[in-house]
């Protein structure tokens, strides 16, 4: 059975519901396989920020900000730090 990018029980929050007002987001992962993991500037994970880029990055990047670090994200338009080599 192939995964489809939905897992039950996982609460990715509707396009528009966080921004900046809401999150702060330190880091944002995109690994090769198109998975995204982000992490607060408290170091920890925002579960909702989180799994397959063409579910999540919309929110992504409503919450990051200038001094938001992008590791290997597919599209620079943010400022993104790093290229994760």
């Amino acid at each position: 059975m192939k995964w489809s990018g939905t897992r039950p029980g996982r609460a990715t929050a509707p396009v528009g519901i966080m921004d900046r007002a809401t999150v702060k987001l330190k880091t944002v992962m995109c690994f090769r396989n198109g998975m995204v993991a982000v992490f607060d500037t408290n170091g920890q994970q925002v579960p909702e920020l989180q799994g397959p880029i063409e579910e999540v990055r919309a929110n992504i990047e409503a919450c990051a900000d200038e001094s938001t670090v992008f590791e290997n994200w597919p599209d620079r338009s943010h400022g993104s730090t790093s290229d994760g080599a």
